[in-house]
């Protein structure tokens, strides 16, 4: 919100220009989503037992992706020593579990290299969140293409000379950030109780996220054209 609400930029020999960088917001909605996606994935599932499981899974594969970039200074180089001990504790402790057994070959591999989701997509986790199909696949490439400099990006960067214009490019996006926090907050009070008892008593958050966590249903007749009353 901050970011979308704009600011100035002092050109030398024009003064303080205005604008919105819509794109930034694009980058840390990305970031949102996939934060909130990660938590769905490791938490929400109704299974203690799995979600320690994944959470293993999770910080192996963190550890694992700092092994590979180079240490210059003794004391980072005795850090990854010691970090490879502890990932072959995790590693030693998710292989004996009934969770790793039931994946195939080819998902254990992955998992052992690091793939934490074991190919799992984030449109799938998405989806098993509660969000439509179309609106997390849409939304979520959108977004990338921020994120990695695609071509729509820096077209939509250029055509959007006006302030009008890139001012309604950034609040499309705190849109998505508030269906994406209406959502997390959802799965959240559902996992702790002390959460779930302050949320219960504030009836204006309740009414936003009912409000802004848009069910799967009410995305699908947007995009077929129908609404609920």
């Amino acid at each position: 919100k901050q970011v979308s609400s704009g600011g100035e930029l002092y050109v030398p020999g024009f003064g303080g220009v205005p604008f919105v960088d819509h794109a930034s917001t694009k980058v840390v909605a990305r970031a949102a989503l996939e934060s909130f996606l990660v938590f769905v994935f490791i938490y929400a599932n109704n299974d203690e037992e799995l979600s320690e499981f994944r959470h293993m899974v999770w910080k192996y594969a963190g550890l694992l992706d700092r092994q590979k970039f180079p240490a210059t200074k003794i004391e980072n180089k005795i850090k990854l020593e010691e970090e490879k001990l502890i990932l072959e504790e995790y590693k030693e402790k998710f292989e004996k579990t009934e969770y790793f057994s039931e994946y195939s070959e080819g998902q254990k591999k992955k998992i052992i290299r690091g793939d934490w989701r074991s190919g799992v997509g984030w449109v799938d986790i998405g989806v098993s969140a509660g969000l439509n199909e179309t609106y997390i696949r849409s939304t979520y490439n959108y977004l990338c293409g921020y994120s990695h400099s695609g071509y729509l990006s820096v077209l939509q960067i250029k055509q959007a000379k006006s302030l009008e214009d890139q001012k309604a490019l950034g609040d499309a996006i705190v849109g998505i950030g508030t269906v994406i926090l209406a959502h997390f907050i959802k799965a959240y009070v559902q996992l702790f109780d002390e959460a779930a008892a302050v949320f219960l008593g504030l009836e204006d958050a309740q009414k936003a996220v009912d409000l802004w966590a848009i069910s799967d249903k009410n995305f699908s007749n947007f995009y077929d054209g129908e609404f609920d009353e």
